[in-house]
């Protein structure tokens, strides 16, 4: 029973340690992963438009801009929704 109890002991040591590295290597990941993530970010940042396009862009789609009489239309379009 002595032997038993003993080698419990040992093996809880053991499991206790490997669990310790297991939670650094863990941590490294982590630490890894979220480097690669704001590298990846940060390149994604500083990537030049192509395609020659100066204009302003949504989710890297260029936009035209909008028509000067588009905006008089959206006004006169607001104020009929409201009359009515």
């Amino acid at each position: 029973m002595e032997y038993k109890m003993r080698t419990l002991d040992e093996t809880t040591v053991l499991l206790r340690h490997e669990r310790g590295q297991l939670e650094r290597m863990r941590h490294q990941i982590f630490a890894e992963k979220l480097t690669l993530e704001k590298r990846r970010i940060q390149q994604a940042s500083s990537m030049p438009l192509t395609g020659g396009y100066s204009a302003a862009t949504v989710g890297g789609v260029p936009v035209a801009p909008a028509p000067a009489d588009a905006t008089s239309g959206a006004a006169s379009a607001s104020s009929a929704a409201s009359t009515r």
